[in-house]
């Protein structure tokens, strides 16, 4: 695995300084036996021919992306989605936080109830006195019958 982190990080670094350049590749000679782009000088004489045979209303919207009419709203309205996306995120958190805190008090009053409980019947268990089939406890219970 060292090997490759080795090779892979040039290959990246190489690649990344390619792409950040976008006109290198448009300043390559085409192929002048084959391909696309054979008939002309440059690769990059393609783009402004295929826009001028664009639509006229598609080439004018294009060209309305391109402006800061366009720009400028676009900008604030994600600066907006963003900040209200934030602030959703966060509410959502806060609340998490709170329904856990809430989650753990329930379970220690579970506890606590089931403790009390456990503690009431033990003690009136040993408290009660046994009872016979009547209801009438054995303690008070002589063998000529109940003591008054």
């Amino acid at each position: 695995s060292v090997s490759v982190n080795v090779l892979y990080r040039p290959v990246v670094l190489n690649v990344y300084i390619h792409c950040t350049n976008p006109l290198s590749p448009l300043r390559l000679q085409p192929s002048q036996s084959c391909g696309p782009f054979r008939s002309l000088r440059r690769i990059w004489d393609a783009l402004p021919d295929s826009f001028s045979s664009l639509h006229p209303t598609l080439r004018s919207f294009l060209l309305f992306l391109g402006t800061q009419a366009f720009a400028v709203p676009l900008f604030l309205l994600s600066s907006v989605a963003l900040c209200s996306t934030v602030a959703v995120a966060l509410a959502y958190s806060r609340s998490v936080s709170l329904l856990r805190t809430q989650l753990k008090l329930e379970g220690r009053d579970k506890l606590f109830l089931v403790k009390q409980i456990a503690e009431l019947s033990s003690a009136n268990q040993k408290s009660a006195a046994p009872r016979g089939p009547s209801g009438i406890a054995l303690d008070n219970w002589d063998s000529s019958g109940p003591l008054e």
